[in-house]
């Protein structure tokens, strides 16, 4: 008996509103602690400004060192079949309960599905490239060293604004 995929905007969307997420995030992949998941663990990335689709999904390859300024670049599977790049950002193991919940949304889209040494791209078929960590390729030059400007406000209870101004060079 077949059943059809439950609907993933309302089971991430309580899964991800019901989660301790804030304590948890000492916890992140690539960051103090430098822990890496392993092929087919499912993470919830974060935060930002991502649809829906795309903050809960499986990591099928890490390219170290090779997003800007440095950062890793996670592909991720998301439960509609996309294969996703994200980078600077922050992925966070979900709990066996978690994945429990979301499992149903991802179908036969499944760590098993991906075959046996899968390959993977980044666009441009000379990035195409089998493996889960992969080092940067011999004579990759970083980017990001061009400089980038990030401006935030901030407003206080009293309605003060504050503006940080981060500049990366």
């Amino acid at each position: 008996m077949d059943r059809a995929k439950p609907d993933y905007q309302e089971v991430f969307s309580r899964v991800l509103q019901s989660a301790d997420w804030g304590e948890r995030a000492t916890t992140m992949f690539a960051g103090a602690q430098d822990q890496l998941p392993v092929f087919g663990q499912y993470v919830r990335t974060g935060p930002g400004p991502a649809p829906l689709v795309n903050q809960v999904g499986y990591v099928v390859q890490i390219r170290r060192r090779q997003g800007i300024f440095g950062s890793d670049i996670y592909l991720l599977r998301h439960c509609n079949g996309e294969l996703v790049q994200h980078a600077n950002n922050m992925y966070l193991p979900l709990t066996p309960e978690e994945i429990e919940a979301v499992l149903p949304c991802f179908g036969d889209v499944t760590p098993s599905a991906e075959g046996e040494n899968p390959v993977y791209g980044l666009g441009d078929p000379s990035t195409r490239t089998a493996g889960f960590l992969i080092d940067p390729p011999e004579g990759f030059e970083m980017r990001g060293g061009e400089g980038a400007r990030m401006r935030m406000t901030t407003i206080g209870a009293d309605g003060s604004k504050t503006l940080t101004d981060t500049v990366f060079l």
